[in-house]
């Protein structure tokens, strides 16, 4: 071989090394296509849809997860080409994009549950204050047994609200809460109602308690006006008081007795009949009425003729003011409960032939 062809095979030689070596440079510095990038925004498209982004930010969850798949179309089409030719730029700004979606998915969805979380809670704690304010006014006022039991399912039902808010199924809280609130509000208004009702008496209640102070005045005799809506027994003397005394009335106390077995607290002026001692009452102590009077008697006859009332049912009697009272509830089946020592105290002051006003509230309480 010649020194010429030596020459040749040796820059021939030359150039397929340097070839070589750029092809491995050019390999090794291939550009590379992002998928820890890609991996990382589906992560964080994952976490904002376990979150509940699908629910609370939608529209930008399904923008990321749209851009994730353009991305990955052009990280194909970029792989299919010859590696030195590969340029994965477009497809890296495409994830940068999805990123940013998703971040704002998960941004968004948690403003979302820490708004609701806060409407709930305002939601709870509303229906835990008006189930609060429902029972003392059943406490104060007669209700019907079914409203008490609907009280008892709204404790259950504000219950299950928490529980759910607990789970972050804020929804389902809220609307449950919501329905404490306006089963509520319902109770208020039928009780409400029925006060505005039971008020159309008060010129009646008026009267009653003006002739009984009356005749205190005139006569010098203690006399009594009960006045249920206050839940009190007030004693005068010279048609001044000079006592007060808290009590207990009928289950059913917000209007007038009809018959027995009504738990209502009759209207109207009585007298004392009979005085009992202790052991002659299981009530501690008690002043006997004479209830019925003439004019429950008219009552309740023109009830049963206007078919209000059944024939066979009786009026009843037996209305008493005695002891044992006192326990914050309407309890009795009609008659009026003192605290044993109040009544204690009442039974010296009054005597056989008193007069007792039972009224639901009246005016010249507030001049006295």
């Amino acid at each position: 071989m010649s020194h010429r062809t030596g020459k040749i095979i040796l820059r021939i030689s030359g150039l397929l090394f340097c070839a070589a070596l750029a092809a491995v440079i050019l390999y090794i510095k291939r550009p590379m296509p992002p998928l820890k990038a890609l991996w990382a925004v589906q992560d964080a498209c994952q976490r904002a849809r376990e979150s509940g982004a699908e629910q609370y930010a939608a529209g930008l969850l399904e923008a990321s997860e749209d851009s994730l798949q353009v991305a990955g179309e052009r990280m194909k089409r970029q792989g299919r080409r010859l590696y030195f030719l590969r340029d994965f730029t477009p497809a890296l700004r495409t994830i940068e994009g999805a990123a940013l979606k998703a971040a704002e998915a998960e941004s968004v969805t948690r403003a979302a549950q820490d708004s609701l979380t806060l409407l709930a809670m305002e939601r709870i704690m509303s229906a835990a204050g008006a189930l609060s304010q429902a029972r003392e006014l059943l406490a104060q006022h007669p209700a019907r047994p079914d409203t008490r039991r609907l009280l008892g399912r709204l404790d259950i039902l504000l219950e299950e609200s928490d529980w759910l808010l607990d789970r972050e199924m804020y929804e389902e809280s809220i609307l449950k809460s919501q329905i404490v609130s306006d089963s509520v509000s319902w109770i208020e208004e039928q009780i409400q109602g029925r006060l505005d009702r039971y008020l159309k008496s008060s010129d009646d209640w008026e009267f009653w308690a003006r002739e009984t102070l009356d005749w205190s005045r005139q006569t010098g005799q203690p006399v009594l006006i009960v006045r249920k809506l206050d839940h009190a027994c007030d004693l005068y003397v010279r048609g001044k008081r000079i006592q007060k005394y808290k009590v207990d009335l009928g289950r059913q106390w917000m209007g007038d007795k009809m018959h027995q077995g009504d738990q209502m607290t009759p209207e109207g002026i009585y007298r004392i009949v009979l005085k009992l001692g202790p052991e002659k009452t299981r009530f501690h102590k008690a002043l006997r009425l004479d209830y019925p009077n003439e004019g429950d008697r008219e009552r309740f006859q023109q009830a049963v003729l206007d078919g209000r009332i059944s024939p066979r049912t009786n009026i009843g009697g037996l209305i008493e003011i005695h002891g044992h009272g006192g326990r914050g509830v309407d309890w009795t089946e009609g008659c009026i409960a003192l605290e044993d020592s109040d009544m204690d105290d009442l039974f010296d002051r009054v005597p056989v032939g008193t007069q007792v006003a039972i009224v639901g509230t009246h005016a010249s309480d507030v001049k006295n």
